[in-house]
């Protein structure tokens, strides 16, 4: 999520204009060392004609894609509740920059062909599907005849997705939820049904978001399959203070295939707790997503000047309150 004063600090000028790079070097290392690398996009990118904003309606400068990119990220899902904030523009546009930046994308189609495609990437030998659905679009509906803009949690349509990655003889399948309450910590009845829903039909790992804060993680057992869930991962980067709503993790999962059975198993899974740093150097205002077990080192040792003693009770409490909600972190 891109608020202005996250796109005036990364403001140099020039022909690039807007640099978000260094925003992410400090995770950099633990995003661009995975086989495959994903997040969740949570703004427009539909252009400077169409004037950069934040809440209520985003739109970001295009580069952040790049920025991405480089920090290694391969794919973003764009089912979210602000996909709409430029309309159908914004949404094609959005699209159009991701694909410009190499990034992978999921969430919204610019016609129904598009749409009807299932993402499916083949990494170390496993064929994963991946797909994304959202609860709404803030009140802002899809045009009639273009409802294949933004991907909408329908069950009737994520079951006919799900049988259609499974025509492809996938072997796992990854669906990310734009779901829940905002600011609640524990997700919802509704939440835990429609995972549910989705396991037992063939979804093999769920990655929720939309409450901006975290959400605990489980193993479901349904019907004689088993799935992961994340209910909600968290802010990974925006200009969001408060406490629970300044962090984050970067989520590690370890797939395992047994290429003689063919199946294929969550072998591991482990998190590195994030939180967002907002400084100054000089009268610049400064963002950094930093991992918050290396952030805290630092400034014991003083290898990071930038970081204020709140910073570190901040970074302390996070690692605290982290731990006490999903359990010991890397």
């Amino acid at each position: 999520m891109v608020h202005n004063t996250q796109f005036y600090s990364a403001y140099v000028g020039g022909k690039e204009q807007y640099d978000f790079k260094p925003v992410f070097e400090p995770i950099k290392k633990h995003i661009e060392s995975s086989d495959f690398a994903m997040a969740n996009l949570e703004t427009t990118l539909s252009g400077k004609d169409m004037k950069y904003s934040n809440y209520p309606r985003f739109n970001s400068p295009e580069q952040i894609a790049n920025a991405l990119k480089h920090t290694g990220f391969d794919m973003v899902t764009t089912a979210n509740n602000h996909a709409m904030d430029r309309g159908s523009y914004g949404v094609i546009k959005t699209i159009e920059n991701l694909s410009k930046s190499g990034l992978l994308h999921t969430g919204t189609a610019r016609n129904s062909e598009e749409r009807d495609q299932v993402l499916v990437e083949k990494i170390n030998g496993i064929k994963i599907a991946f797909f994304a659905y959202t609860y709404g679009t803030n009140g802002i509906p899809l045009p009639e005849g273009k409802e294949y803009l933004v991907n909408l949690i329908n069950k009737d349509r994520m079951l006919a997705d799900i049988n259609k990655a499974k025509s492809k003889n996938v072997d796992i399948i990854i669906t990310r939820l734009h779901f829940g309450n905002e600011y609640c910590r524990s997700p919802g009845k509704k939440q835990k049904e429609l995972v549910g829903y989705l396991v037992s039909h063939g979804v093999d790992i769920v990655f929720g978001g939309h409450p901006h804060v975290l959400q605990p993680m489980e193993t479901i057992e349904l019907n004689g399959r088993t799935g992961f869930v994340i209910y909600s991962l968290g802010n990974f980067v925006s200009d969001q203070r408060k406490r629970y709503r300044d962090s984050g993790i970067i989520l590690n999962l370890f797939l395992e295939k047994n290429f003689q059975s063919g199946k294929t198993i969550i072998k591991d899974v482990n998190f590195i707790p994030t939180w967002v740093d907002k400084s100054y150097i000089g009268s610049k205002l400064n963002y950094r997503v930093l991992p918050v077990k290396e952030a805290i080192k630092n400034y014991e040792t003083g290898k990071d000047n930038l970081l204020s003693k709140n910073d570190y009770f901040k970074l302390k409490r996070t690692l605290q309150d982290v731990t006490a909600h999903l359990g010991e972190p890397l």
